[in-house]
Order: structure tokens, then C-alpha cells, then sequence
């Protein structure tokens, strides 16, 4: 049985693994594979994880708090596929898969199986190593961002000279920076854990397929969020 793949992604390339072969489809190209009408394909993007620091702001204002610290990361994933019907040749598109949390700075990406010919049976995210991300992440939450750099010559300058008024110069960098970079970068672990990325992207791929293979368009509330919206869709443009 034949079946057209599609590769309909903002990827430049993608590598997919089906009936034993190995095909690299390029953005926009269709390859042609034949294969049984129950069939697994593993499709692998070669996107690098990126990690998004707002150092504009920080040269330009002289600082930047969490919310500049922007994580992208993409997963591969592998599907267990079965088609059906008359013996034309089938279409499968390979689209992006997009879970996006603005509110904490986190993009999951992968890929989506659009075709009203095959059903897709089971899938499978894997993961990709973000252990360097990780870590960087947490080095700009803790050393940057929570303006430890600031709160520390403040606190000795308290001690050398007694300046009072430097207390309330370390009470609102403590409350307005430290704190909430404190308190992301305890949850960096479950953001960054397989389970909560994989819970994401599933929960993700039942939204597209409850709506003919796109994402709802939730608009988003408040000026804040609208802000962090319409920067990530610059930044994050997909097709």
C-alpha cells in the first residue's frame, strides 16, 4: 500500500524511520513509502533545544526579570498507524505540534499526523537531551535574574555604612525579583520532566484532532499575557 508523507513542518528536514527504510523529506516535499495497512513510523525533527535570554533588555535597562528567560524545546515522536479504505494512495501530512505555556515561558514542539485516511492508533513523544538547557536555565534564573548581583553589594553596603535607605532598595528587588525567580526556579524540574512534556504534548495532540488537525485560538486575558503572546508568535512563528 502506498502513502504519500508530506512534510508540511517549519522544519527544514525532518528524518522519518517507516517499514524498515530510512527517508529524509525536506520542507514542503512529499516522499512516497509502501507499507502495510498497520504500520509504526518514527519521525525525528534534528531541531536543537534553544533557551531565550531577553539580554536586550538587560544592556539596554540594566535588567531583566523571569519572564525574559524563554525555553523551546522539541521532541520526537513515533506513531503506530493504520490504514484504511479504497487502495488510492493515501496523504499523510506531517505538521507542527505546538504546546505552548506563555504564562511561565515554556514551548513543547513536535509533530502531528494530519490525514483523513489513516488512523493513528498510539502515540509516543521522545525525548531529547535538555540537561545543558537545564542548567542554564537555572544559572539565569538564579544569578540574573532574581538580581542577586544587586541584593548582595546592597546588604554589604548596609554593613559598612549603615545606609537605612538600602533596606528598602533590598526589600523591593527581594519581593519584585528574587522571590518569583526563587520560586521558578524550583519548578524548572517538573517543567523540564518527561512526564509533564509528554502529558503536555498529548493533551496538545487530542486538541487538534477535536479540531480537524489545528490548535484552538484561546485569546489571551490581560495586558501581560497579550504582551507575551504576541512575542512568542514572533519568535515562534509556525506554519
Amino acid at each position: 500500500m502506498l502513502v504519500n508523507l508530506l512534510n508540511n513542518t517549519s522544519y527544514k528536514k525532518i528524518k522519518v524511520l517507516c517499514g524498515g527504510k530510512e527517508y529524509f523529506i525536506r520542507q514542503n516535499e512529499t516522499v512516497t513509502v509502501d507499507i502495510r495497512e498497520r504500520f509504526n513510523m518514527k519521525i525525528f525533527t534534528g531541531e536543537k533545544n534553544h533557551l531565550y535570554y531577553n539580554f536586550f533588555d538587560l544592556l539596554v535597562d540594566g535588567w531583566t526579570d523571569d519572564e525574559g528567560i524563554i525555553n523551546d524545546i522539541n521532541y520526537d515522536a513515533e506513531f503506530e498507524i493504520e490504514v484504511y479504505g479504497s487502495d488510492e494512495v493515501k496523504v499523510i501530512s506531517v505538521d507542527n505540534l505546538e504546546a505552548r505555556d506563555d504564562h511561565r515561558q515554556f514551548i513543547y514542539n513536535s509533530v502531528y499526523l494530519n490525514s483523513e485516511k489513516v488512523k493513528v492508533l498510539n502515540t509516543k513523544y521522545l525525548p531529547t537531551d535538555t540537561k545543558k538547557q537545564k542548567r542554564r536555565s537555572l544559572f539565569y534564573l538564579i544569578c540574573l535574574s532574581s538580581f542577586l548581583w544587586a541584593l548582595i553589594p546592597a546588604l554589604v553596603g548596609i554593613i559598612l555604612s549603615g545606609s537605612i535607605w538600602l533596606l528598602f532598595v533590598i526589600a523591593f528587588l527581594f519581593f519584585a525579583f528574587t522571590v518569583p525567580s526563587f520560586k521558578k526556579a524550583g519548578r524548572l524540574k517538573w517543567h523540564f520532566s518527561e512526564e509533564h512534556i509528554v502529558a503536555s504534548l498529548k493533551e496538545k495532540e487530542m486538541e487538534y484532532r477535536s479540531n480537524g488537525g489545528k490548535p484552538l485560538q484561546p485569546e489571551p486575558s490581560g495586558v501581560i499575557e497579550k504582551g507575551l503572546h504576541k512575542i512568542f508568535d514572533k519568535l515562534f512563528k509556525r506554519k
